[in-house]
């Protein structure tokens, strides 16, 4: 499938990057705006393990197709897609008292959002931190945010587990497979960790890494049976904008095998 690039600058990404924590920037500087930062073609390691094996019982491992809220079983897994939607700016953080590393004590992660990151002067709005796609481009985001379970039988190795939940988006004939990165967290244990946020999985951790965004420690190296965890994740992948401005498109993601389909009119 032939690569969009990522079209985001990630120097000017980095427009508020030490508002929460993490990167570079200067608060004080002037920001360049919705940037749009260009990424390697090459997937840049990362978490995102090549790692076939998971021909893994997951792939196709249900041929019905499910909405936005449907509960769905693998052999592995109990996911809940709570939410998809098509957006330009993503705010990853917003709350001076968000913890620099792990984004903990945030007001909010990792969502859609029409705030402005910036006044009108350019500059960097103080207990903000977010990235926008720019204007002239082509190219939105898909975001989108589920919540799952292991309920496997065996233990699975993560490397696994991320590489089933990349996100894939069908619209018509075409497919979208790349430029995308999410992060994820262990709902239960919200309490204990102060929201601790992670790496989950990215084919560009080159991006990820220039947004001021290696967070965390990852998955455990196994998911185990048994286990009560509960497990949000919240991601975003590329696609093009003429795929966002059809109303009428019935679409659809898949994870793990799992397709849900959805359209603007849902």
């Amino acid at each position: 499938m032939k690569r969009f690039l990522t079209l985001m600058l990630a120097a000017a990404l980095a427009l508020s990057l030490t508002a929460c924590g993490g990167g570079t920037g200067d608060a004080n500087t002037p920001s360049t705006g919705n940037g749009n930062a260009t990424s390697t073609d090459t997937p840049s390691g990362g978490g995102d393990n090549a790692n076939t094996d998971a021909s893994s019982g997951e792939e196709d491992s249900s041929t019905d197709t499910h909405k936005v809220g449907d509960t769905v079983e693998t052999k592995y897994y109990s996911v809940t897609l709570k939410d998809i939607t098509f957006t330009d700016k993503i705010l990853v953080c917003h709350g001076e008292k968000a913890d620099k590393d792990t984004f903990g004590n945030a007001e909010e992660f990792f969502t859609p959002s029409d705030e402005a990151f910036v006044d009108e002067n350019g500059y960097v709005i103080d207990g903000i931190h977010g990235f926008s796609m720019r204007q002239d481009s082509d190219n939105t985001y898909l975001y989108y945010n589920l919540e799952f379970k292991f309920i496997g039988k065996e233990k699975r190795h993560s490397s696994l587990v991320i590489t089933e939940f990349k996100p894939v988006v069908l619209y018509e004939d075409f497919t979208f497979d790349s430029d995308y990165m999410a992060f994820g967290r262990i709902i239960d244990k919200v309490k204990f960790n102060n929201c601790m946020w992670f790496n989950f999985n990215s084919d560009d951790y080159k991006l990820v890494r220039g947004l001021g965004l290696m967070i965390g420690g990852g998955l455990d190296d196994e998911l185990k049976p048994l286990s009560n965890d509960v497990y949000e994740v919240r991601g975003i992948i590329q696609v093009p904008k003429v795929v966002a401005e059809d109303k009428e498109a019935e679409l659809t993601i898949k994870l793990v095998g799992i397709s849900y389909s959805f359209s603007q009119n849902t």
